[in-house]
């Protein structure tokens, strides 16, 4: 978690379902972070446009641990670390 946490912290990061979705479609995500108990339609909608992005995706956290990630007092279903400078 201490390498994901900081990917997160260190560089600029989007957090939630239409930001991280924006970012992909805009080729600006370099790396998702999807919560393990999102919302299946959460999880095949961004997995989807992840690969055509040929975007890696993280599968390993909660929701509660991606908030806490992320620096939120609220879970979080997905948020991604952008690419430098977007």
């Amino acid at each position: 978690m201490e390498a994901s946490h900081n990917a997160l912290s260190h560089r600029l990061s989007a957090v939630g379902f239409n930001t991280v979705r924006k970012a992909l479609k805009k080729g600006n995500a370099s790396k998702v972070f999807l919560a393990n108990d999102a919302d299946e339609h959460i999880k095949y909608d961004i997995t989807e446009k992840a690969a055509l992005s040929k975007v890696t995706v993280n599968l390993e956290y909660t929701m509660e641990q991606l908030g806490d990630l992320c620096g939120i007092e609220v879970p979080c279903s997905v948020c991604c670390v952008l690419k430098d400078g977007k």
